[in-house]
């Protein structure tokens, strides 16, 4: 009986080995630039969770739906050969921007402190050890401005999370807008490729 209690109170210790670490008491985390001019021009880079990053995938997608209405920008460290196709590596790490609401985005400079709701949330998610883990707890500048023709957002963004590993990222990112996964055609097929080149825009209205 002694061993059996023993082995019951093992299994939560075992079952939080790869649960998201509690940021560091009084951790306070700034923006790796000052100002939105001062972010680089290549690529949104850096590093998360000790992993390098780099963004080869921007996408846009707005969520209309009743409930669910809300504005994300998903960057991924996976790229896929078709805009809006299936992305290379569905585990790759993402950095994720996300607003309430479905109207228009407004253009312009946005700087979020840590630890307050300002409009955007950021926040990372990346695949460890057959877990998924995260990191909200960000400050960070983010700048948008329309895409040519209207169909996506162009932007800078500079961010740090309070995650006790130094996760910092920054650089420009095009975000095509893409419908949303649960807007496709199911059935196994894969039809973003196949898709009209103003069918993004008619999504999710």
């Amino acid at each position: 009986m002694k061993l059996v209690a023993i082995v019951v109170l093992l299994v939560p210790v075992l079952d939080g080995c790869n649960a998201e670490p509690p940021a560091p008491s009084g951790e306070k985390v700034r923006p790796p630039h000052e100002s939105a001019d001062a972010i680089p021009g290549s690529a949104v880079q850096g590093t998360i969770r000790g992993r390098a990053f780099e963004a080869r995938d921007a996408r846009l997608l707005v969520d209309a739906r009743p409930g669910y209405e809300q504005v994300e920008i998903a960057l991924s460290a996976a790229s896929s050969s078709t805009p809006c196709g299936r992305l290379d590596d569905p585990a790759a790490p993402r950095i994720w921007l996300r607003r309430k609401g479905a109207e228009p985005v407004a253009m312009g400079e946005v700087r979020l402190s840590q630890g307050t709701e300002q409009g955007w949330e950021v926040h990372y998610q990346l695949e460890q050890g057959g877990t998924w883990v995260g990191n909200g707890d960000a400050a960070a500048i983010l700048r948008l401005r329309p895409a040519d023709g209207g169909a996506g957002l162009v932007g800078e963004l500079a961010a740090c999370f309070a995650d006790g590993m130094h996760s910092c990222v920054a650089g420009r990112f095009a975000a095509l807008r893409c419908p949303l996964s649960i807007d496709l055609p199911l059935r196994g097929t894969e039809p973003p490729e196949q898709l009209p080149p103003d069918a993004s825009r008619e999504t999710a209205r």
